[in-house]
């Protein structure tokens, strides 16, 4: 099993394998993917999407954020388990 480790810093692989079957990929996970050119552990992921996002209404800041976050780690989990993501070297 694999495990996603939230205050380490992930990056995109060098190679672009394909990954196992088994793992679907959303847009939204390639958009996680796409930010992941350079090192981001979780939170900064989601912090830098979270700026390219517009504003829901009639949501609490802080509430979108631990949404956006959580979502972002079941993202990167999914990225991870099909190789699109490494633990950086920095990590």
């Amino acid at each position: 099993m694999t495990q996603l480790r939230r205050d380490a810093a992930y990056i995109r692989t060098q190679s672009h394998t394909s990954g196992r079957a088994a793992v679907d990929l959303s847009a939204f996970d390639e958009q996680v993917c796409d930010v992941l050119a350079s090192a981001h552990t979780v939170t900064s992921a989601a912090k830098t999407l979270a700026k390219a996002t517009p504003p829901t209404a009639g949501r609490d800041a802080s509430d979108k954020a631990s949404d956006l976050e959580s979502r972002v780690a079941a993202s990167m989990l999914r990225l991870l388990q099909a190789e699109r993501i490494e633990l950086s070297p920095d990590s």
